[in-house]
């Protein structure tokens, strides 16, 4: 499967979210859970996934590259008053697609 972008159908989207490993699955929802905002903001952070989720750190960081390898999330580096942040966002999210529609 290509990585999937702004460019890819709701289908797209819809089938690969669908076909998410249990556990890849866990971490995915918690990040659906954790937008909340209008689409294309974020402020999650990967700790506020650990703790949504009740995965490891270990865990969602393995998850983490393989959701963003897909598309499926990306990242935001963000400086915000001078600290770094790693913003998560999710495709589905921001196109609303499936859950966000």
């Amino acid at each position: 499967m290509s990585k999937l972008n702004e460019q890819s159908s709701a289908l797209e989207i819809q089938v690969a979210i669908d076909a998410l490993p249990e556990l890849s699955r866990t971490v995915y929802d918690a990040i659906e859970t954790s937008l909340y905002a209008e689409a294309y903001f974020s402020d999650v952070e990967w700790s506020d996934i650990i703790h949504q989720s009740g995965c490891t750190k270990q865990q969602v960081s393995g998850v983490a590259k393989k959701l963003v390898e897909t598309g499926l999330v990306y990242l935001e580096d963000a400086d915000v008053n001078g600290k770094q942040y790693d913003f998560v966002h999710a495709l589905a999210h921001d196109l609303e697609v499936g859950s966000f529609a």
